[in-house]
């Protein structure tokens, strides 16, 4: 996790943060499914941060991930995880 206000810099931290844990992988010889992790940028501005990779594999990026239950979209509004639980509710009911 990373915060700054120039997009550019929180990135590199980030990637600076992955290639740790690549190498910490790497001695402990686990394997990790790259595919399977998801940055998400929280920002109200329209602009995209950098690419970020673990094992020379870029993370694929996504606008929603669940995190503990909770539905976080990029803006940290509450509209898609309402409409999640909506949904679980009507088929419960």
């Amino acid at each position: 996790m990373s915060r700054h206000y120039d997009p550019q810099i929180a990135a590199t931290r980030v990637q600076e943060y992955l290639n740790l844990i690549q190498t910490w992988l790497q001695d402990w010889r686990i394997k990790v499914n790259e595919t399977k992790s998801t940055p998400v940028i929280y920002t109200l501005r329209s602009s995209d941060c950098p690419h970020v990779y673990l094992n020379n594999i870029e993370i694929p990026r996504a606008k929603v991930a669940k995190y503990l239950g909770l539905y976080l979209d990029r803006k940290m509004a509450w509209k898609v995880h309402i409409a999640k639980k909506r949904k679980e509710m009507d088929i419960k009911i």
